[in-house]
């Protein structure tokens, strides 16, 4: 996600993108492997708009290692297959199994002996006390020093979050076979969507972006509109006769934020925020937050990138260490700054 006219979306994202690096070596290293190939990726300039957005990023000189464009005959050699665009390589980019890293992080976390997980229980009420924070689930309470919320746009259903600027978006990713053409395909492709090199002989194909809408079930008509946009971005032999492997695809739901960037920091006491009495005073006045609640929540489609990172920051404030962000764009990420933008610019709260 680098944008040469946003600072610190770029700053953040390159952050992130290195850390998740940093991890997967870490994992390896513990001896816990994780399926996936660092193979470069190619976002495809496929029209005059994504032309013009590459245009900016060659200009704005990122390092080469971590970005540079290619004519359409070196993204054809470098990908393996025949394609009809310019492009960006990203040579450290690639594909991870999210599920598997997922599940091999919090492995790796129990076996610290720090962490306890328990599953199946739905939390239905939150409450903030002087010295605790109450978590009501069905049937039973807990009681702990400090929160972090992390379950996506669940968390819109706190009274305290509600109006907390996420939105659900519903994603269908295509699993399709592998064949003789489509396996020579050596990187990522990125364009209306993305396709993968093939792995236990089938690719990824998505995914679909449909606000507000979270049913979990498989829709051929979203398979069908995957195949379309890679067929028009990408007009190719490779990609008219595809089929759909054995299991179909998956569903699953991301937490959007309009800016891109994830809420990460203190839960904002909103009843005290959209107040008069903070209103008449937020230029000398403390931020209202509830004081032992945070939030890492809103990743969207790059959670798997930025995530890992996120909750390293969100760590470091729990436990008073160095920020690894300087102060501007840690304030890009804060939960409140919707509303502080809106005070700034004198534009009513609500």
């Amino acid at each position: 996600m680098l944008s040469p006219t946003q600072q610190p979306l770029t700053e953040f994202f390159q952050h992130a993108f290195n850390y998740h690096h940093q991890l997967m070596l870490q994992l390896k290293h513990q001896q816990r492997e994780v399926e996936h190939q660092f193979c470069g990726l190619l976002q495809l300039a496929y029209n005059e708009k994504s032309q013009k957005k590459h245009r900016k990023v060659t200009e704005a000189g990122y390092p080469s290692e971590l970005v540079h464009a290619v004519n359409a005959e070196q993204a054809s050699e470098l990908a393996g297959l025949s394609l009809s665009s310019e492009a960006l390589h990203y040579p450290k980019a690639g594909w991870v199994d999210a599920q598997q890293c997922v599940q091999t992080i919090l492995d790796a976390a129990l076996a610290t002996g720090l962490l306890e997980v328990h599953y199946q229980h739905e939390l239905i009420d939150y409450q903030q006390h002087e010295s605790y924070c109450r978590l009501i689930f069905t049937g039973h309470e807990k009681h702990h020093h400090n929160v972090a919320f992390c379950q996506a746009h669940h968390l819109l259903n706190l009274t305290q979050a509600a109006q907390l600027p996420l939105s659900p978006v519903r994603g269908q990713v295509s699993h399709i076979k592998s064949n003789p053409s489509l396996a020579k395909l050596r990187k990522v492709l990125c364009y209306e969507g993305y396709l993968t090199p093939a792995y236990q002989q089938q690719h990824c194909i998505g995914a679909s972006y449909l606000r507000n809408q979270v049913d979990l079930e498989l829709r051929t008509q979203e398979t069908e509109s995957n195949l379309a946009a890679l067929r028009h971005c990408q007009p190719q032999a490779w990609n008219q006769h595809l089929e759909c492997a054995e299991v179909a695809g998956r569903v699953a739901i991301r937490c959007a934020v309009r800016d891109h960037l994830p809420l990460l920091g203190q839960l904002p006491d909103l009843n005290r925020l959209l107040g008069d009495d903070y209103q008449n005073n937020w230029q000398t006045a403390d931020s209202p937050v509830h004081s032992r609640s945070f939030l890492a929540v809103g990743f969207g489609s790059r959670g798997i990138c930025s995530a890992p990172f996120a909750t390293e920051l969100l760590a470091a404030q729990l436990c008073g260490e160095p920020l690894p962000l300087k102060a501007s764009t840690l304030r890009s990420v804060h939960p409140q700054r919707f509303w502080n933008r809106r005070l700034l610019k004198g534009r009513p709260m609500s």
